[in-house]
């Protein structure tokens, strides 16, 4: 495969997961009912995007195009984060999620968390937009570790997967 297929193939597979997101944010939530799955899906949008620019950046060959598809879903995720959270919207709802409580019993510590990941969602793009693989790639990090900042502190940890069955003799 020549490497302007192969660029094709990841601009593609970069615009559908931009895509596929802007269908979830067409419609604005507006009550708590609606806005568990909104936030839901703009976090797995989220998740998607920056997968795609961590993909690239331990390929030991980032394609800074891909990468610079995947930036506006992050940081339409990230300026919008503080609305997915209305009173009213939490585990009291009954919904399965993974949300904890504390995000709306400590605000301003889940604001703080909100607010790092803006800076590093900036801090990429920024870097990105240059076109240097070495900065993209001192970018990434800190979005990361924002991620797992706001993760540790704020969200429940899924229950791990069963473990596949054995195959019948």
């Amino acid at each position: 495969m020549r490497l302007t297929e192969k660029r094709a193939k990841i601009l593609l597979f970069a615009a559908t997961v931009v895509g596929a997101g802007g269908l979830a944010w067409a419609q604005v939530p507006k009550t708590p009912a609606e806005v568990i799955p909104y936030r839901q899906q703009s976090m797995k949008n989220l998740g998607g995007a920056f997968k795609a620019v961590n993909d690239q950046v331990r390929s030991g060959m980032p394609n800074v195009d891909t990468i610079k598809a995947s930036i506006p879903a992050m940081q339409k995720v990230a300026t919008e984060l503080p609305s997915f959270f209305p009173a009213g919207s939490g585990p009291e709802t009954g919904v399965t999620m993974t949300a904890k409580a504390e995000i709306w019993t400590n605000a301003s510590g889940f604001a703080d968390k909100v607010k790092a990941l803006q800076t590093a969602v900036q801090g990429l793009a920024t870097a990105a937009a240059g076109g240097d693989t070495a900065a993209i790639t001192a970018a990434a990090a800190p979005v990361g570790q924002a991620c797992q900042g706001c993760h540790s502190e704020f969200r429940v940890r899924p229950a791990p997967r069963p473990a596949p069955a054995a195959p019948a003799s």
